[in-house]
């Protein structure tokens, strides 16, 4: 079953530029997740109040997901990420980004958990972040995504933990800091890698390989940048340097009747090698981690 993170910036949350014990709440969600083994995370919340998400983007290594509007109506940010995500995924770990304190085994136990519905429950209290299956995305979607009316109206698993950060809000700083210190995401070292090719300079790196996926699944420049959090000039200017680097076009104009853009056969072909390159780079750095830092 595929899991996706899904972190909500909503109104009233920490704001994402303020550290708790040294790391920003979004960055900790983020690794967190990655370390459990989660691929697809999605950071969702009020486009206005999401800038300092979007400085973070390149760190972040997320999709961004904001509320739209249209002449009938408004649409969530968190109905928009149901939306968006009830294609790509089984199950949800969803978490508001005010409590991000949580361990890195609680999330894998929770990716793990089998029940449709559950939550991590310390010392009988209900925490963060929460399990739901696909058969409640579309409860979700009518109800403006409020997973709060998921738990009062079904009945759900309670996973117990010893893990005092899943009930830790972080606008109560001194608790926050005090819990934060103890977490394994702080004390575990482990090695970091992006790999990127280049002749003069880098031409092919994280930031194209995302937006190719990105396209590939949309089949629009325009969504998988801002899903990406990344501007227009932005996204022209990594596609410049990148078919610059590598001699062929990326990116054609579909011409089917649906319009949109395609990702050429030649950079279709460069993206699975590299990803083939970098998973292979990656098991290696840790390998070679272990070898002169474990032993």
């Amino acid at each position: 079953m595929e899991t996706a993170a899904l972190i909500i910036q909503g109104r009233d949350v920490y704001p994402a530029s303020e550290p708790v014990a040294g790391t920003l709440p979004l960055l900790r969600l983020v690794r967190t997740f990655q370390y459990a083994g989660i691929r697809r995370i999605v950071v969702a919340g009020e486009e206005h109040l999401m800038a300092d998400a979007f400085k973070q983007a390149t760190r972040l290594e997320a999709e961004f997901i904001y509320s739209s509007r249209t002449r009938r109506k408004i649409a969530s940010y968190r109905v928009n990420a149901v939306e968006y995500l009830k294609d790509k995924c089984d199950r949800l770990l969803l978490t508001p980004a005010y409590c991000p304190l949580f361990d890195i085994p609680t999330a894998r136990k929770m990716a793990e958990t089998e029940a449709a519905l559950a939550a991590p429950v310390y010392k009988g209290k209900r925490g963060y972040p929460v399990l739901i299956s696909s058969e409640f995305f579309a409860e979700m979607i009518k109800t403006d995504g409020d997973y709060e009316k998921l738990f009062a109206g079904n009945e759900w698993e309670k996973v117990e933990v010893s893990d005092e950060g899943v009930t830790a809000d972080v606008t109560k700083l001194k608790s926050a800091d005090k819990i934060a210190g103890k977490l394994s995401l702080h004390n575990d070292v482990r090695p970091g890698f992006k790999l990127t090719l280049r002749r003069e300079k880098s031409f092919y790196g994280p930031g194209i390989q995302e937006l190719i996926r990105l396209i590939e699944e949309t089949g629009s420049m325009k969504q998988a940048y801002l899903l990406m959090g990344i501007a227009h000039s932005n996204a022209r200017r990594i596609i410049k340097e990148t078919e610059s680097g590598l001699g062929f076009k990326v990116f054609e104009n579909d011409n089917s009747n649906y319009g949109g853009t395609v990702v050429t056969d030649k950079a279709r072909e460069y993206a699975e090698k590299y990803k083939a390159f970098n998973d292979a780079c990656i098991k290696s750095v840790d390998e070679l981690y272990k070898q002169f830092f474990e032993k």
